[in-house]
C-alpha cells in the first residue's frame, strides 16, 4: 500500500547536479508509492495574455529569474522562461504554475531501458484559491490546492529524483531532438543513448498505441454483431498494454485497464471486471494517492463492479481478467520487469496460446 504522508514528507533537497544545473535528490530512502511532496505554485498564471505585464515582488522576481532562459525568445526574460511552468491539468482556469521544488526536478525519458522514478500530478479536488484584483493574472492558492509529486519507483538515499517532461501523447518525434529544441539540453538517459533508428521505432510503436486507444471507446460501445468479438478485443487491449508498458509508459496501464473493465462490465462478467479495475486502483494509489477521488472510485468499482452505470448492457458473457498485464501492477519493480522481458530493450510479444489469466 502506498505511503500517504500527512504532516511530514520524505527528506529531499534541491542541489547542484553536474551537467544539469539544479536538481532534487532524496536524503533518505523513499518507497515506491510515497507522496514525496504536495506543493502550491509560487507563481500561478491563468492567462498568458498577461505574461508580458507580469508584476512580481522582488523575491518572486529573483526566484523567477533563477531559472535558465532558452530558445528563440532568449532575449525576453519572461517568455524565455515559460518552459519551466507546469500545467495545472484539470484546473478550471487552465492555469500554469512555477513551483519552488517540483520545477527543479530534472528529466528522464520513458523508454524500454528505463523510466523516471517520480511523477507529478495536479490535484484539482483540493483546489480553493483566490486572486488579486491588482494582478488578475496571478493566483495565490489559499488552502491545499497543489501539485503532488509521487515516487513511482523505490528511490535510494542520495539518488536524484526525476520526472519525464515528455508524455506519450506528445511523444511523436525523436525525444532527443524534441528535448534539445524545446528545453535546450541533450538528454543522456539510456533511452536517448540508443541509435536514432531504435528511438524512431519506439516513436512508431507509441503512435500505433495512440491510434488504437483513440478508437477504443467506440469499438467497445459498438458491441453486437457489427462490433469486435469481445474476447478478441480484450486480447487486443492487453496486447497494446504490454506494448506501451514495454516502451516505459507503465502508467498508461490504468486507462487501458479501465477500458478492459468496461468491456467486461458491459458483458456482465463481474469477476473479470473486478480484476481489471484492481489494476486501475493500484495505478491511482501510486499516482494520486488513496485519498484521491479517482482512486476511491476505482476502489468501489473493483469491489462492486455491478454498480457500474452500464452494467450488462451488451448481454452476459464470460471473458477474462489480465493475463500478463498484471506484472506491471504497483507491486512490480523496474528490475523485475526488465528480467521478465528478457533484458533491457526486449519488447514482449503477445501470445494468445498458453494464456494464464487471473
Amino acid at each position: 500500500m502506498p505511503t500517504m504522508a500527512t504532516s511530514a514528507f520524505p527528506l529531499i533537497k534541491v542541489v547542484d547536479i553536474p551537467g544539469k544545473g539544479k536538481g532534487v535528490v532524496a536524503l533518505e530512502s523513499i518507497p515506491k508509492g510515497t507522496r514525496i511532496l504536495s506543493e502550491k505554485p509560487r507563481i500561478r498564471l491563468s492567462d498568458l495574455r498577461g505574461i508580458d505585464s507580469l508584476s512580481l515582488s522582488e523575491d518572486d522576481l529573483y526566484f523567477f529569474l533563477s531559472f535558465p532562459s532558452h530558445g528563440k525568445d532568449e532575449e525576453n526574460p519572461v517568455q524565455s522562461r515559460l518552459k519551466h511552468f507546469l500545467p495545472c491539468v484539470g484546473s478550471v482556469d487552465n492555469a500554469i504554475g512555477l513551483f519552488e521544488t517540483i520545477c527543479r526536478v530534472n528529466h528522464t525519458c520513458y523508454s524500454p531501458l528505463g523510466r523516471p522514478n517520480a511523477l507529478y500530478m495536479w490535484r484539482e479536488d483540493l483546489k480553493e484559491e483566490s486572486n488579486s484584483d491588482r494582478y488578475p493574472y496571478i493566483f495565490r492558492t489559499s488552502s491545499n490546492a497543489s501539485s503532488v509529486l509521487s515516487a513511482t519507483e523505490d528511490i535510494a538515499a542520495m539518488e536524484e529524483i526525476t520526472v519525464s517532461y515528455l508524455q506519450y501523447n506528445i511523444h511523436t518525434e525523436d525525444p532527443f531532438i524534441y528535448l534539445r529544441r524545446k528545453f535546450g539540453f541533450e538528454c543522456s538517459c539510456l533511452g536517448c543513448l540508443r541509435p536514432a533508428s531504435a528511438r524512431q521505432k519506439s516513436v512508431e510503436r507509441i503512435k500505433d498505441f495512440r491510434q488504437f486507444t483513440d478508437g477504443l471507446p467506440a469499438r467497445i460501445a459498438l458491441g453486437g454483431p457489427l462490433g469486435d468479438p469481445p474476447k478478441s478485443l480484450l486480447d487486443s487491449i492487453e496486447k497494446y498494454i504490454l506494448m506501451i508498458c514495454a516502451e516505459g509508459y507503465v502508467w498508461q496501464l490504468g486507462s487501458c485497464a479501465h477500458d478492459a473493465f468496461q468491456l467486461c462490465a458491459f458483458h456482465g462478467d463481474a469477476d473479470s471486471a473486478s480484476k481489471w479495475e484492481a489494476l486501475v486502483r493500484d495505478s491511482h494509489e501510486i499516482l494520486q494517492g488513496a485519498d484521491s477521488p479517482a482512486d476511491q472510485k476505482s476502489q468501489k468499482l473493483a469491489a462492486f463492479p455491478k454498480t457500474f452505470r452500464e452494467w450488462k448492457v451488451l448481454g452476459s458473457q464470460k471473458l477474462n481478467g489480465p493475463c500478463r498485464a498484471n506484472k506491471y501492477s504497483h507491486t512490480s519493480t523496474q528490475s523485475q520487469i526488465l528480467v521478465d522481458r528478457g533484458g533491457p530493450g526486449h519488447s514482449p510479444q503477445h501470445r494468445s496460446a498458453n494464456r494464464h489469466c487471473i
